[in-house]
């Protein structure tokens, strides 16, 4: 079957639709809906994943050539402790520790090349191992039912998602408990670095404001 190169004037639409798409999901994580995670991994595999067969959006656009923001700092390579600078822990209303993305980090946000900004690590086990976004945004997306679910997971990930990974707990007077499920919010900060960087570089992709707790990027 004969296939027709999409135009430049494609991939634009393209993206101005992929972002479109991804501030929304953005939108309904930040309104409690934190399912919407799984689409927004979906989107992001798209914008940036390259692989043998497939080439992402923003690679075919000239997009990744510049620098990317990135609200994590690097990793300690001398603690002893789990770091993940993309999420923080906080306790709900009902009194339930829970997981948020660092959109608003008490440090400066940083800029650093797009191969560092995808393939360093940004998670990391008391033992050592560790995780880089794309271990991350891939888990929910080609794993979890972002676009399709596997039989299984591999172990790491499953320790990611189960908590075990990063060990950190929620102590009551009662009882001593892991929190798990920290992919949705890792998620949701990769999308929140991806929007501001594309604010920088592709502002005529966004139809609407990029608005966080009330305050509009860009």
């Amino acid at each position: 079957m004969t296939s027709i190169k999409h135009t430049q004037d494609d991939f634009q639409r393209m993206l101005t639709e992929q972002v479109t798409l991804l501030l929304k999901y953005c939108q309904e994580y930040d309104a409690g809906v934190v399912e919407m995670a799984l689409p927004a991994a979906t989107c992001i595999r798209v914008l940036a994943h390259k692989t043998k067969n497939s080439h992402p959006l923003l690679g075919q656009l000239g997009l990744r050539e510049g620098d990317f923001c990135t609200v994590a700092p690097p990793l300690d390579a001398g603690s002893l402790i789990s770091e993940c600078n993309l999420i923080g822990l906080e306790l709900g209303a009902d009194g339930k520790a829970r997981y948020f993305p660092n959109v608003d980090p008490p440090w400066p946000l940083r800029w650093q090349p797009f191969e560092d900004w995808w393939d360093l690590p940004v998670a990391r086990s008391r033992g050592g191992e560790t995780l880089s976004r794309p271990e991350i945004v891939l888990g929910l997306a080609n794993k979890e039912g972002g676009s399709h679910v596997d039989l299984g997971v591999p172990e790491r990930h499953a320790r990611f998602r189960g908590g075990e990974f990063l060990g950190w707990y929620h102590r009551t007077d009662e009882d001593s408990v892991v929190v798990s499920r920290p992919l949705g919010a890792c998620v949701r900060a990769v999308a929140h670095e991806l929007l501001l960087t594309l604010l920088r570089t592709a502002s005529w992709a966004f139809r609407a404001p990029y608005v966080v707790d009330g305050v509009q990027h860009g």
